[in-house]
């Protein structure tokens, strides 16, 4: 229940920019393909901060509750620079798919949303269990800690399901 908030705020965005996407594309290629630079360019710079600065803002509640002062920087410093990664990647793909033409640039984008809309919903859901489980390992309920864990792993199956199972779909139906 903890993570319902915070994964509705990170779903927002990526779900409306899914939905966005989705209407554009019925308008054409071309269309998609110029909407879609403008979106990933938006994407990039609120990522860039938002991301860290939620892990490291949970990596310090963490922290804070199961007093331990080192392992808070060095996680903080570990996201930035996978974000930093993995933005840097997104943008050299986005520039690549930009110069094969507006087909390749709008499959880029359908393809970047529904990751974008998958990825936010499970860092959320990701973020809470680890405000959770620091938490209740500060306490030494380690029951508690098993039964969140366990419960964060069996979502993440389902909703890794859910995204194969999708993929599937469109593969056979295209």
């Amino acid at each position: 229940m903890l993570s319902l908030p915070a994964i509705l705020g990170q779903a927002i965005d990526p779900l409306a920019q899914l939905m966005e996407t989705a209407y554009i594309g019925n308008l054409g290629s071309v269309e998609l393909a110029s909407a879609g630079i403008s979106m990933n360019i938006f994407n990039y710079i609120s990522k860039i901060f938002n991301i860290p600065l939620l892990s490291v803002a949970t990596s310090f509640v963490a922290e804070d509750l199961a007093k331990s002062e080192s392992k808070g920087s060095i996680s903080g410093g570990f996201l930035l620079g996978r974000t930093v990664a993995c933005l840097t990647t997104l943008t050299l793909g986005t520039s690549m798919a930009a110069r094969q033409g507006p087909v390749a640039m709008a499959a880029h984008q359908i393809c970047i949303q529904v990751w974008l809309a998958v990825s936010l919903l499970t860092d959320a859901m990701a973020a809470s269990g680890q405000a959770l489980i620091a938490s209740y390992l500060s306490k030494g309920e380690y029951k508690i800690v098993k039964e969140v864990a366990d419960s964060v792993l069996k979502i993440s199956v389902k909703i890794r399901s859910v995204v194969v199972c999708a993929q599937g779909y469109s593969d056979s139906s295209g």
